[in-house]
């Protein structure tokens, strides 16, 4: 068990962060991928989060918030895809926090990048990072990031 805590620490960490977040009433956005955490998270802290209206926003970093953020833009109103393409990377964290940070969000407690922020807006944000090309829908036309 041991050698496992220190392979994983976000896998116990996280929760105390979180916890000090929610009492000072402060937004936690977390960039670990660690899915253990991750499950925690909304598991332990959604209601409370949301409750208070405190932004939580679990595994932005790495291809958590950038596999989320496509998908959800993607997706649109549609609940299933086959497929996605991800290449390239970009400052996540750094636009989820100037998000939160200037009231850029659509939900409260802990939600998923994708829940929380507007999806393509987001993408456009990255797009000096990022080359984006949604392959169209037959119900609607192609969509293209720079």
């Amino acid at each position: 068990m041991r050698l496992k805590w220190r392979r994983r620490p976000f896998a116990w960490t996280t929760a105390p962060l979180v916890e000090a977040a929610l009492r000072a009433g402060v937004p936690y956005v977390d960039v670990a991928a660690e899915i253990e955490a991750n499950a925690d998270m909304f598991a332990r802290f959604a209601g409370r989060a949301r409750a208070s209206g405190t932004m939580v926003v679990p595994a932005m970093a790495f291809f958590g918030g950038l596999g989320d953020l496509l998908v959800t833009a993607v997706l649109g109103d549609r609940t299933a895809a086959d497929e996605a393409h991800i290449a390239g990377s970009a400052p996540l964290a750094v636009e989820a926090v100037e998000r939160i940070l200037t009231g850029r969000t659509m939900a409260t407690g802990v939600a998923s990048a994708g829940a929380a922020f507007d999806a393509p807006d987001f993408l456009r944000a990255l797009s000096p990072h990022l080359s984006l090309h949604l392959s169209p829908h037959p119900a609607q036309g192609a969509q293209k990031w720079p």
